[in-house]
């Protein structure tokens, strides 16, 4: 039975040795033992495969329709693809199959009596991978409430796989900074100190658990802080520093606007709905 891991790796079309070196920069005798089963994958590394394989699907759907508007004229279709994994990766692939991946779900969205044909060379558009766009998932949360801030900096020293925090970095809640070759010094951005607050009142939350009919209301005094509950429209406030106000629900991701007007994902614990 093969393992989780190993068959999102295996669709998006990458080795053992690529997923190490150009998806997760981790040892490769590491993903063996996350594609065998052998060791269970952390939730981050299921998340770069989950994310590789939409935006794999992603630049597919896309090619496809750049080929529509680049053949207005009969029913063929001329489609070009790199001619090395070297190529494929100057294009935001990890590899040549991936890219061929892709190539396969374009030509499955063109006519089903078109004449199809590929070539690796010429000035024809290429297919590209698109940007990862980084959800905040209950994994980078985790992440994210397991540093060591002290006055908002986590220091980090030695060399270690940080990709769990260079996540963190794309979703905007942390800031890295090296200090020597070795050490990287992490800052909590305003995003994350929101995010942070959040989490910890979720916990805060499931350690004193409401009473059954009890209201969400300011705290007038000493004691444990009341219960917060996430609704679009609703105004939230987690302490002096971190108020906004609730204007989308996706799952468990809420989007926040500040009293700036600005907006910023946050990844809510599940015990925070109702």
């Amino acid at each position: 039975m093969t393992s989780v891991y190993n068959l999102l790796r295996e669709a998006c079309g990458i080795s053992q040795a690529e997923a190490a070196e150009h998806v997760h920069g981790t040892r490769l005798d590491t993903v063996k033992s996350w594609s065998s089963d052998r060791r269970p994958a952390p939730g981050w590394a299921i998340n770069h495969l989950q994310s590789l394989h939409r935006r794999i699907h992603a630049a597919g759907t896309d090619y496809a329709e750049i080929l529509k508007r680049t053949f207005t004229e009969g029913n063929a279709f001329v489609l070009r693809i790199a001619n090395s994994d070297d190529d494929a990766r100057w294009h935001g692939f990890p590899s040549l199959n991936a890219q061929r991946i892709a190539l396969a779900v374009a030509i499955s969205l063109l006519p089903d009596d078109a004449e199809i044909s590929i070539v690796d060379r010429g000035i024809l558009p290429m297919l590209k991978l698109p940007p990862e766009v980084v959800t905040p998932t209950a994994t980078d949360r985790n992440i994210l409430a397991e540093m060591k801030f002290v006055d908002g900096r986590c220091y980090t020293a030695g060399a270690m796989n940080r990709r769990k925090f260079e996540r963190l970095e794309k979703i905007g809640w942390i800031e890295g900074k090296s200090l020597n070759p070795s050490d990287v010094e992490y800052r909590l951005t305003r995003a994350g100190g929101y995010e942070l607050a959040l989490v910890r009142r979720g916990r805060m939350m499931l350690a004193h658990p409401p009473s059954i009919g009890f209201q969400s209301q300011v705290r007038a005094g000493p004691g444990p802080l009341p219960p917060v509950f996430l609704s679009v429209g609703e105004q939230v406030v987690l302490d002096r520093e971190h108020v906004f106000t609730v204007t989308k629900i996706e799952g468990e991701v809420v989007t926040a606007r500040l009293s700036d007007g600005s907006d910023m994902l946050l990844s809510a614990p599940p015990n925070m709905f109702r």
